[in-house]
């Protein structure tokens, strides 16, 4: 944890002197034996997945984020929000930087996600998890992913990164 801590605040110096006023999210795991180290600021996101279930891992630093976490809106509502891009931490946008730094044991034959607001605001969780299991290969998954969040009109950036761990995540 402190490792990844101490990354994400040299990454908010740097970013903060470079390009004042620019902010970035940031989502980053470290591995060591069965356990997932991770580090989090922003609305990129983190997703367990084993057997037939997703799990979100993260909490997205966003107005949206914390209105569905309160139940003033449902997570539909959150996605077609008119200040859904609208997030209150982010890496270069202030000296105080609070990022959410967690572990997490994975069990053998999981995968873990990781993506930006670019794949999981216009894919569904279920469409995510179906698109996975169902895919060759975890390169075709992560293909099959993007062309999937470009269907949806998607204008943002999509990053995804599929981690397995034991067998491949797909379903056979």
């Amino acid at each position: 944890n402190e490792a990844l801590t101490a990354a994400v605040e040299a990454a908010n110096r740097t970013v903060a002197q470079a390009l004042p006023g620019a902010g970035t999210t940031c989502t980053a795991v470290l591995l060591m034996g069965n356990t997932a180290f991770l580090v989090h600021v922003g609305d990129s996101r983190a997703y367990l997945i084993h057997d037939d279930t997703i799990q979100h891992l993260t909490h997205d630093h966003s107005l949206v984020g914390r209105l569905v976490e309160v139940g003033a809106i449902s997570e539909r509502e959150a996605q077609i929000h008119p200040q859904r891009n609208i997030i209150y931490r982010s890496i270069g946008q202030g000296d105080n930087l609070e990022a959410d730094c967690f572990s997490v044991d994975i069990l053998p034959d999981s995968c873990l996600l990781l993506c930006s607001d670019g794949l999981w605001g216009h894919v569904a969780d279920e469409d995510i998890l179906q698109i996975i299991q169902s895919a060759p290969d975890i390169q075709q998954a992560c293909h099959t992913l993007i062309q999937k969040a470009r269907e949806g009109k998607s204008t943002d950036d999509i990053t995804v990164l599929l981690i397995p761990w034991g067998d491949p995540c797909h379903g056979d």
